[in-house]
């Protein structure tokens, strides 16, 4: 019978929670203990923090999370860690992705030390303010997918109410998206207040 890599408990063979179990004992020194172990996912907690370690389970991407216990929708990611610290890492950063257990030693190794390095940078020092920093930098990058994929359309329909001269519609489509607006679209924004207030 041929072994399926996509069926997750055949895929002990990368032997990745083995390599996690290596390469992360330094938690434990750090006052974390070894929680939980699958053939894709290891978990590792402190009495207020959780470290999860996962293989995804179609991507093969290597990649680590920070769960702070007790509090809802705090769950972030390394590459999160990485732009509090470094941002030029933040940018490089992608997360390592193989299906063979030599690229699970070396993406398994690599995590750690990216891991340990945020560690090093006192990332785990002050973890309510570490909390409170990632919200705020989640808040900005939703801002920022937001305006990503929302602004285009919104622009198309602002510029179909700017010809229409419906310039309550054009400011109510725009003002959400002020600080993301181009120089001609402000002074539009000016020029259709003034007109509104005649």
């Amino acid at each position: 019978m041929i072994r399926s890599p996509d069926h997750v408990p055949e895929r002990a063979y990368l032997r990745f929670a083995e390599e996690v179990k290596v390469q992360f004992r330094f938690l434990l020194k750090l006052g974390f203990t070894f929680i939980r172990s699958e053939a894709s996912f290891v978990r590792f907690e402190s009495p207020d923090l959780a470290v999860n370690i996962y293989h995804g389970r179609l991507s093969y991407e290597i990649g680590l999370e920070i769960e702070f216990k007790g509090e809802i929708n705090s769950c972030f990611g390394i590459s999160r860690l990485l732009r509090l610290i470094n941002y030029e890492l933040y940018l490089r950063y992608r997360q390592f992705a193989t299906r063979s257990e030599e690229g699970v030693v070396t993406g398994v190794r690599q995590l750690s030390e990216m891991f340990r390095y945020c560690i090093d940078m006192g990332i785990l020092d002050n973890k309510r303010q570490l909390l409170s920093r990632l919200r705020e930098f989640q808040a900005i990058a939703g801002h920022e997918m937001a305006v990503k994929y929302n602004l285009p359309g919104i622009r198309s329909e602002a510029a179909t109410a700017w010809r229409n001269k419906d310039f309550r519609l054009f400011i109510d489509l725009l003002t959400p998206y002020k600080d993301d607006l181009t120089l001609v679209e402000i002074k539009k924004m000016e020029y259709a207040s003034r007109h509104l207030s005649v």
